[in-house]
């Protein structure tokens, strides 16, 4: 007695999983859950995303935690430098700049404590994990030479005292 032959099997089209809204499924994780309360699970049953791809495209866990964070970071970090880049382009005269940095001045100190403790979480992240940091480092380099750029204009239109180096002034508003 011969074996049957059967068609082989039409496997489905292979789907590229959407990584977009793995990031943006993890980002919503970490913010409801915290880094303890991550789950691959969620992300998994969120997105459709397979066990393989997640775990192809982001290494593990930690790695998925890693880029949702800095993710994090860097919204709420660029979301602030754009509007201080932008009020700072705004301005055309020095009563216009003395109008402008106080309202800096107190969006830096008034800060949410969620934000202050994500950077915080990244920034000691990254002192285990030299990926992000190496990332970490990249991204705060390109904030600092666009507020960089912001006070050298100031410095050319005569609003900083002499001596003051925009890129210093860009490390302090950083630093807050």
């Amino acid at each position: 007695m011969t074996a049957k032959k059967t068609a082989p099997r039409k496997r489905a089209p292979r789907r590229e999983p959407d990584l977009d809204a793995v990031l943006e499924a993890a980002v919503e994780c970490l913010l409801e859950n915290g880094e303890r309360g991550f789950r691959i699970e969620q992300i998994i049953e969120r997105t459709g995303i397979s066990r393989s791809s997640l775990y192809l495209h982001f290494t593990d866990r930690d790695g998925l935690v890693e880029v949702a964070s800095l993710e994090i970071f860097f919204r709420e970090v660029v979301g602030n430098i754009d509007r201080t880049i932008a009020a700072m382009e705004s301005v055309t005269t020095v009563e216009q700049a003395r109008a402008v940095v106080r309202p800096l001045v107190d969006a830096i100190a008034l800060q949410s404590e969620s934000t202050r403790w994500n950077r915080v979480m990244v920034l000691a992240a990254s002192h285990y994990r030299s990926s992000l940091e190496r990332r970490l480092a990249e991204m705060q380099t390109e904030i600092n030479d666009r507020l960089a750029a912001s006070f050298q204009r100031w410095v050319d239109l005569g609003f900083l005292v002499d001596g003051v180096d925009p890129r210093e002034a860009a490390s302090f508003i950083q630093a807050n």
